[in-house]
């Protein structure tokens, strides 16, 4: 590599490294959390059960793209066979599509359990959300699988045809150029579906507070009812959750879109460090919407500093 691309290459690794360190630490929390949670009570709530699904999913998410970062910057012969570009493109492909899934899940259940619409069909299908909630992850599960696997067998497939005319190093960058075109097609066209999930549950529970809003404020006593806020926190963590996911969504494909990722100029650096910060920084407004999960690292936090105080 040019010398003058050394110090985005030394800013990307960094950058990406305390990213992940960051994104252990927020994720593993809140798993750890809830995980503890569902040891001691033999259960978890349907809410509580999608978060903890998410979290993890942001784990993987968060090594994924760290992995990658590197994968960008390494030579082809650290790798040796096309294969490798793709179970790693898989393994992300996995974790983002899971990510997103899930919080498509989070949204729909927050929609559900608040959005105060009269239809039989809804009224029925608000008793028995939590229900469907295994279902629902278990179905994004699946989706998200289905979305990453056909990525090992191109990749199985770019290879037997690249590397008996090519050799080795340069079959790899053949596999890297047509694994990025390949990945952008599958990330845009598999984001369809849970994203407009997303937007859709997100848009028409707004609606439903706005209209539940306006009726409340006949009443200055009714307005104020702890519920009433509990459905506005609630509306903004969504909201909040859409912009987050919308912005390493366009800056994700853009990245993928990208001409050449490998030559790691100044503004692809700093484009993929922002995208990096999503799945820490998502999980980070997840804590501050959630009181339960609030309160018991506010504790945990609390009794580790108390603890290294004593200490010295």
């Amino acid at each position: 590599m040019e010398n003058q691309l050394f110090p985005e290459m030394v800013l990307y690794t960094v950058c990406s490294a305390l990213e992940l360190f960051a994104g252990i630490i927020v994720n593993g929390c809140i798993a750890v959390v809830l995980g503890i949670e569902w040891v001691r009570s033999r259960k978890l709530s349907s809410c509580d059960t999608i978060i903890l699904s998410l979290a993890l999913s942001r784990f993987c998410l968060q090594f994924a793209i760290t992995l990658d970062s590197f994968v960008i910057q390494l030579d082809a012969e650290i790798f040796g066979h096309c294969v490798t570009l793709g179970i790693i493109a898989a393994f992300w492909m996995f974790s983002n599509h899971a990510s997103l899934c899930f919080q498509a899940c989070l949204s729909v259940f927050y929609f559900v359990k608040i959005a105060d619409f009269t239809q039989s069909l809804f009224v029925r299908l608000k008793l028995g959300i939590s229900k469907l909630v295994p279902w629902l992850l278990f179905s994004s599960f699946l989706y998200s699988l289905v979305t990453a696997v056909p990525l090992i067998m191109l990749s199985y497939i770019f290879s037997r045809n690249l590397t008996n005319n090519t050799s080795n190093n340069r079959a790899v960058a053949l596999c890297k150029k047509k694994m990025s075109t390949i990945l952008y097609l599958f990330y845009t066209t598999a984001s369809i579906v849970p994203l407009m999930l997303f937007m859709a549950s997100s848009s028409l529970l707004i609606i439903s507070l706005w209209r539940h809003t306006r009726r409340m404020k006949q009443s200055s006593n009714q307005f104020s009812k702890p519920s009433c806020q509990a459905h506005k926190a609630a509306v903004k963590n969504v909201v909040l959750f859409l912009v987050i996911y919308m912005i390493y969504f366009v800056l994700t494909a853009n990245l993928l879109f990208s001409p050449s990722l490998s030559d790691m100029t100044w503004t692809i650096s700093l484009r993929a460090i922002v995208t990096a910060t999503y799945p820490f920084i998502h999980s980070i407004a997840l804590i501050l919407s959630n009181t339960k999960l609030k309160q018991i690292l506010g504790k945990m936090l609390h009794s580790g500093t108390v603890s290294f105080v004593r200490g010295i």
